[in-house]
């Protein structure tokens, strides 16, 4: 975060939750591009709507992961992250 801070402007960073990805992929990209300065055209937007189709999730089966299988605990995790999250959340 303080790299993050001290590059300012000079750094282009967009937040984006991976919940809004996994709810509206296709919103999430709209605000990248936005955020960008660039045009998500129709064109773009039905191939990336056509691969989502072509890839859906779990299609090479599903992962599941747990923080305590890695020695973590939420509060460890909360730690980690609390500066990122006061900042972007």
């Amino acid at each position: 975060m303080q790299l993050r801070q001290s590059l300012g402007s000079r750094l282009n960073i967009i937040d984006v939750q991976y919940e809004a990805i996994k709810g509206d992929a296709i919103g999430a990209i709209e605000q990248v591009y936005r955020h960008a300065g660039r045009e998500l055209t129709p064109q773009r937007r039905q191939a990336m709507l056509a691969w989502e189709a072509r890839n859906p999730q779990h299609q090479r089966g599903s992962y599941s992961y747990k923080m305590e299988d890695y020695g973590l605990t939420r509060e460890m995790i909360d730690a980690a992250f609390s500066e990122y999250n006061k900042e972007m959340f």
